[in-house]
Order: structure tokens, then C-alpha cells, then sequence
């Protein structure tokens, strides 16, 4: 059978990757890549403080909380401090746990990696910031390196896999090792032992467990670059070679190799990144937007709607009918119901509170699909039937992305204020913004605990409880 292995790098697409980590420093980056990368780190962080406020959050920052460990890394919204791959895994849950990161996918896991590790090793914010940006433009390009084909609807995506638990641990572990400061071939054996660590099924979109995949990815990649740098070792070519990662998840002629030759070239963040508007899966973006359109450009009563038509996603919004909250950013006729009805969606759309309305669920039984509404070429459509005969359509052809720094702050500001007063939120958005700087990691995450510090209790407990 044919191998991928002869499309890959004459040196390896493992050393290659290595090589470009350990040798690329925040001086070589472009003036837009640092900027860009502050507004993630912004949002980013502002997603897992949200994340504390719903159930994911509390039970994932209480599992942790309770196993304990030496302290020496913190769990973003709390003064739980523990072990530096504990609150990696912690952190990188919370940062997707309510699909509000970036479209990409790609902070959840590499910033909590570098995080963890710059507390443990007394890093800088800039130390962060590098970390992060070769971390993510590791995994951009791997990413696109084995879904190639995925816009003809092949590849791993097409079989189950989800890129984040696939890619992650590594691009955690170059975050990691960066902070670290791995020579190259013990980055190499990094990537090595992190990619032993790589899954993760598309199946459990729209369950608590799809978080786990960043946080896995954050934990292992913490883990990976930790035993390197005490001389364990893993495969220095697992990426390219037989049996090694991309031959294992693509089939024959699936992976584009010529990608990584793109590894700062430019980087991924060099444009302006996707920043998301609605805490929901990317696929429901654009009919999202199209519907709140409708509901403020026209006149109408909502309980007049006879139906909505839409394509519906359900390759990726699989959870049409939602049983639990978390599951509410999977379906789109849950998210087209709370669109219509309050006029947004936001972090107050996707709760119990309005899953359990049955004016949400009156109206989410009126979606019908229509796969038409979402040409290939063209912008989706979404149409809405008015018992007085009316037909209102609205098409949205892009996703109405945050992509500057008012709105992104905007964002920040309402995801923070859940836990921080508003002097706290400043203090932490300046401390952000103002990286890269000498400033001790931990003095920055010491600003994401409300004031006096809190204690994130085991159980379930809120966050707010303290300890007995």
C-alpha cells in the first residue's frame, strides 16, 4: 500500500517542526503577528473565566481542586494552585468549554500549556506570548497538513477524528518546550512523546467531554515536554514516518506535506484572527447572524412563526435536540429559537434557564432543514414563515466575526465581569495588553482571581464557595 511517507520533508517534518520552535524568538515575529496574538490571549482567557460560571466549569476546576498536587501552577478564576500539567488540563478545558474561543481551536490548548509551565519555571509574559505563537503556528500548519482534503470532504475530520485532541498535545508540547527551552532534539522527542497521546472523536461534540480534548492536549503536551527535558524520549520523526502520526490518521494521498514549508511564512496569526461572536459551534455562525438580522429588520411577533428554514449543519450541530446546556451550541434549531426570541445570543442564550423554556422548545419544533440554504458558493439562508403569509429570508454570506480590538474587549469585558468587579476587569485587560513584558506569569493570572483570592471548591460547588 502506498505510504505518505514519501511526500514528507527530505530532513522530516518532526525535525523541521523541532528546529523551527527552538530557533524562532519573539524578535522574529511580524508587528501584526504580536498584536493579534494579544487580542486571542484577551479572548481566550476571557472564555475560560465564563466557563467557571456553568456547570463544565465547576466541576472540572473541583475535580482538580480536589485531586490537590504541589502548587505551583493556577487555575485561571480561582487561587487553586497545582501541579503544572493539572492546571493545563484544567485551563484548556475551560478555554473550550463553551465553544467561545477563536473558530481555530488553537489557544485552548497551547496557551494553557504555556501558562502552566511559565508559573512553574518562573517565565515572563513574553516568554507566554512566544510560546504561544509557535505553539499555534505549529499546530495551524499540522492541522492543515492532514486535512488537506477536507474541503472535498475527506480526511480524518470525515472519519470521526477532531483535530484538537489529534494535534493538540503536540502543539501544547512546543508551547511548553519553548518555555522550557528545549534544544531541538529534545523538542523532536517531545513531539514524539506528546503524538502518543493524540485522538479525540468528533462524536462528543455538543457533550462536557469534547472540552477534554483541549484539556487533554494541554495536559499532555505539558507532560510530554517535562519528561523530555529530564531525557525521555520518544520517536524524533513519529509525524512523517511509517506507523507514525499522519500515517496512522490519513489515508494515502490525504496529507499535504508542502504545508509546513509555509511555518512562519507567513504565520497563522499574521491575518486577522477569528474571533467569535456567539458561544456556539462555527457552522452556526452565519444562520445565526441571518436571523438576528431578521428579527431586527422586521416587524413581527414571534409567536406568529408558522417555520424557519435553514440548513441545519448536522454533520457538526449533531445535538438538534438538546438535553443538557452544554449541548445548546450544537443545535441550530435551539439557536435559531433563542435568536428570534431575545434578539441575541451570548453567554445568557446558552444556559439551563433557557433550554427549559417552552417557548424555546415551541419554536425550535418549527425549524425545518433545508440543505439548499447553504450553497457551497454563496451565503446561507434563513427564511421565516409568518402565519399572516409573509416569507422573510435573510442571507448572511460571512461570519460575523470579531476581528478588532473594541470588540474583542467588548467581549472580554462581558465574560470577565461574571466573576471580577470592574476595576479587576481593567487591571487584567491592561496587564494582557500589555504583553509581551518581564512581568511574572503569575503576577498576570493572579489578576484572573477576584479580590479577596477565592477558593475553588471540590463537589460541584460555586466557585465563590471557600473550602472547609
Amino acid at each position: 500500500m502506498p505510504s505518505n511517507r514519501a511526500a514528507a520533508p527530505d530532513r522530516g517534518a518532526t525535525a523541521d517542526i523541532a528546529e523551527f520552535a527552538v530557533s524562532t524568538g519573539i524578535d522574529d515575529f511580524p508587528p501584526e503577528v504580536v498584536g493579534h496574538a494579544r487580542l486571542v490571549i484577551l479572548d481566550t482567557i476571557g472564555a475560560m473565566i465564563a466557563a467557571l460560571d456553568f456547570p463544565i466549569g465547576r466541576i472540572t476546576t473541583g475535580y482538580v481542586a480536589d485531586l490537590g498536587g504541589r502548587p505551583d501552577a493556577r487555575i485561571v478564576g480561582t487561587d487553586v494552585r497545582v501541579s503544572a500539567p493539572m492546571a493545563a488540563y484544567a485551563n484548556g478545558t475551560l478555554a473550550h468549554a463553551l465553544d467561545f474561543d477563536d473558530h481555530k481551536h488553537l489557544s485552548t490548548h497551547t496557551l494553557p500549556a504555556a501558562l502552566a509551565v511559565g508559573e512553574l519555571v518562573g517565565a515572563t509574559t513574553a516568554d507566554v506570548l512566544a510560546a504561544y505563537v509557535l505553539g499555534r503556528e505549529v499546530g495551524a500548519k499540522l492541522g492543515a497538513v492532514i486535512e488537506a482534503q477536507r474541503k472535498f470532504k475527506r480526511g480524518p475530520t470525515y472519519r470521526g477524528w477532531y483535530r484538537v485532541g489529534v494535534v493538540g498535545p503536540i502543539a501544547a508540547a512546543v508551547s511548553a518546550g519553548v518555555v522550557l527551552r528545549l534544544t531541538s532534539i529534545q523538542m523532536r522527542n517531545a513531539i514524539g512523546i506528546a503524538a502518543t497521546s493524540s485522538g479525540g472523536l468528533r462524536r462528543n461534540q455538543g457533550t462536557m467531554a469534547k472540552a477534554l480534548h483541549a484539556g487533554n492536549g494541554a495536559s499532555d503536551g505539558v507532560h510530554a515536554a517535562l519528561l523530555s527535558a529530564r531525557g525521555f524520549s520518544g520517536d524524533d520523526a513519529i509525524l512523517e514516518s511509517e506507523l507514525g502520526l499522519v500515517s496512522a490518521i490519513c489515508l494515502p494521498g490525504e496529507a499535504d506535506w508542502s504545508i509546513l514549508s509555509g511555518l512562519g511564512a507567513p504565520y497563522d496569526l499574521a491575518g486577522k484572527p477569528g474571533v467569535k461572536s456567539f458561544p456556539s459551534c462555527s457552522p452556526s455562525h452565519r444562520p445565526v447572524a441571518a436571523a438576528l438580522r431578521l428579527r431586527h429588520e422586521n416587524d413581527f411577533d414571534v409567536d406568529d412563526i408558522v417555520a424557519v428554514e435553514a440548513d441545519v449543519h448536522p454533520f457538526s450541530l449533531m445535538r438538534a435536540d438538546p438535553r443538557e446546556a452544554i449541548a445548546t451550541g450544537y443545535s441550530l434549531p435551539y439557536l435559531l429559537a433563542v435568536a428570534l426570541l431575545d434578539g441575541r445570543v451570548g453567554l445568557d442564550q446558552v444556559g439551563d434557564a433557557r433550554l427549559s423554556d417552552p417557548r424555546v422548545r415551541t419554536l425550535m419544533a418549527k425549524v425545518r432543514h433545508d440543505p439548499s440554504a447553504a450553497p457551497a458558493d454563496g451565503p446561507e439562508r434563513v427564511t421565516v414563515q409568518l402565519s399572516d403569509g409573509r416569507v422573510l429570508v435573510a442571507e448572511q454570506a460571512v461570519k460575523p466575526d470579531l476581528h478588532d480590538e473594541g470588540p474583542v474587549t467588548e467581549k472580554f469585558t462581558d465574560c470577565a465581569r461574571r466573576l471580577l468587579d470592574e476595576d479587576q476587569v481593567e487591571r487584567l485587560r491592561a496587564a494582557i495588553s500589555a504583553m509581551p513584558g518581564d512581568v511574572p506569569v503569575s503576577e498576570l493570572l493572579d489578576l484572573t482571581a477576584p479580590e479577596p483570592a477565592m477558593t475553588t471548591p471540590g463537589n460541584g460547588s460555586t466557585p465563590g464557595q471557600q473550602r472547609r
